[in-house]
């Protein structure tokens, strides 16, 4: 199994803490069935008319320098028509043992390609996945095998394919347009200086960081309930709004 929540299921130690998976779809998603239900993600693409009376009531409800930041940055990630391309450097820290992964993903509307290496054992794995407007998810895995999903095979098939769906900053936007956002003042994240904002369920806590002076998210981090002390943390490297050009928009394929 890739997905380190899969492995900590297996081991009977989390299945209880099961989180909102932060980014990590991970690799054999689509390879292997899964027995535990997810929470359906909230699709955070809409019309940029919408998008934009949207920000105007959440930033009215907002004070001083939360309002200012934080709306900043929800403004300046708003995807429009452009396709949102990222890269993440993630680690997930589960106990003693540490699991690295970089992502990236080029997301527009419904289409989504993402291409996630996973690092074990000295090795680098790549899974090459792609979302069309269909709703039909493929997946090429390390030997060159490619297996499909699609959005209406029931079960928890929408949740994952949602979850490809989503670009690098959705939580940070989800948790903006709730409300849910508690700033946590002045700190620092990959030695840049950044701003915090938390958000906390029963099930783990979440702190996002925004560059101090652009607002630009630069990272964020879970933490999860329970014993084990599993800590998720993504470094968001690259974040760009590309212009629908032919060449961008091929891109979102293979």
């Amino acid at each position: 199994m890739t997905d380190v929540l899969d492995r900590l299921r297996a081991a009977d130690v989390a299945a209880a803490h099961a989180p909102e998976p932060p980014a990590a779809l991970l690799a054999a998603i689509v390879a292997e069935p899964r027995r535990t239900r997810r929470r359906t993600r909230s699709r955070l693409l809409a019309a940029a008319a919408v998008a934009a009376l949207a920000l105007v009531a959440v930033i009215a409800d907002l004070p001083g320098e939360r309002a200012n930041l934080a709306a900043r940055a929800y403004a300046q990630t708003a995807p429009g028509d452009a396709i949102v391309h990222s890269i993440e450097n993630e680690r997930t820290v589960v106990g003693d043992r540490t699991y690295r992964m970089r992502v990236e993903r080029w997301v527009r509307g419904q289409d989504a390609h993402v291409v996630l290496t996973q690092y074990a054992d000295g090795k680098a794995l790549v899974y090459d996945q792609v979302v069309d407007e269909r709703g039909v998810l493929r997946n090429k895995l390390p030997g060159g095998q490619i297996q499909e999903l699609r959005e209406a095979d029931g079960g928890e098939s929408a949740d994952v394919v949602a979850n490809e769906r989503r670009d690098a900053v959705a939580l940070f936007r989800r948790a903006y347009e709730e409300r849910a956002l508690e700033d946590a003042g002045a700190t620092s994240f990959g030695g840049r200086p950044a701003h915090a904002y938390t958000r906390a369920t029963s099930l783990q806590a979440e702190t996002f960081y925004l560059d101090a002076s652009t607002g630009m998210p630069l990272g964020y981090e879970v933490r999860l309930a329970g014993k084990l002390g599993v800590t998720f943390t993504s470094s968001i490297d690259t974040f760009e709004r590309l212009d629908p050009t032919p060449e961008n928009l091929a891109k979102l394929r293979w």
